[in-house]
């Protein structure tokens, strides 16, 4: 591969000349073990996937670089050069293979590179401290096939249409949740979002004729009236999504609204606020392997688009 190479902090290797030489190395990554032995047993229990994927050591690049100039003090000047340009960052950078670059690492060179001279050339040897993973460069769900891997990507679209409908009735005595496009109380108070995460209890309700709801409900631990277009079990129109993380580490996505959403996983519900919104939510993660989704809205035309990248080791 003509100047085949690395691109690193803004540069590509070949803008410096380099040329890498035999005995690349490619770390992989450890397992991070959190074992307990069992009193009086040969067996242990292991801990380590207890948030619900194993966790891993970062892994270590380690590129050999050949330089070559014409004099000592071309030599010196190119490898001050190389050597500023590659331990430039602060933090962990994207760094690219011409090998393989849909992935790229999140690398920073940490270690002080080795340079070993001879003459008026040398071999620079650098080790990269990366992120366990490999990113894929390009988001899941993109419909370039010219770069799709049959063995590895999955073929999925990560854009629902998700819609208000009617309103189902509701039982006292339920537990509930409020939607984060609940604004106001039946009363016009407005709705503090910091009430909205918790379940509540139903206790009480009524029949009106009001807007779009035509019951209202009360909910144990507030004070006044909930409509029902505001509480997502009451929403008859739901939007199943089946989500497939072919990474072998969980991701956090990235969630592009056009309006209020609440969305359920793993019995847990996520309310997204706002409106044309990006929102990355820590808690909200695709585990590997399927994720089941359950979208609500109060909008008639809400649609919701999850933005992800593939990781691998």
């Amino acid at each position: 591969m003509a100047d085949y190479g690395i691109r690193f902090n803004g540069h590509h290797s070949s803008e410096f000349g380099l040329r890498i030489l035999q005995g690349k190395q490619i770390g992989f990554p450890t397992k991070i073990k959190s074992l307990v032995s069992i009193p009086h047993s040969s067996n242990e229990y292991d801990f380590s996937s207890v948030v619900g994927v194993q966790a891993y050591s970062d892994r270590t690049v380690s590129i050999p670089f050949h330089i070559k100039k014409m004099d000592k003090e071309s030599l010196y000047n190119e490898w001050t050069k190389i050597v500023n340009w590659l331990m430039g960052t602060d933090s962990k950078t994207p760094l690219y293979d011409d090998l393989m670059d849909e992935y790229y690492y999140m690398a920073e060179v940490r270690e002080a590179p080795e340079f070993n001279e001879l003459l008026t050339r040398g071999t620079l040897t650098v080790n990269f401290t990366c992120y366990p993973f490999r990113i894929s460069k390009l988001p899941e769900g993109n419909d370039i096939w010219d770069t799709f891997n049959f063995e590895l990507d999955v073929a999925q679209n990560l854009t629902f249409q998700v819609q208000r409908g009617s309103f189902l009735p509701l039982q006292i005595g339920a537990i509930v949740n409020l939607g984060s496009w609940a604004t106001n109380f039946a009363g016009g108070d407005e709705i503090e979002q910091n009430i909205i995460p918790f379940p509540y209890k139903i206790i009480d309700s009524r029949t009106h004729s009001t807007g779009l709801s035509r019951a209202s409900y009360r909910l144990e631990g507030l004070e006044d009236w909930i409509f029902e277009q505001d509480i997502i079990q009451a929403q008859e129109n739901v939007t199943h999504a089946t989500i497939i993380n072919s990474s072998t580490n969980s991701v956090v996505p990235t969630i592009k609204n056009n309006g209020p959403l609440a969305i359920k996983k793993d019995g847990q519900y996520f309310n997204i606020f706002g409106y044309d919104t990006e929102t990355k939510n820590g808690a909200f993660v695709f585990k590997p392997g399927v994720n089941e989704l359950e979208m609500s809205t109060i909008k008639v035309d809400g649609e919701v688009e999850f933005v992800f990248h593939k990781e691998v080791i």
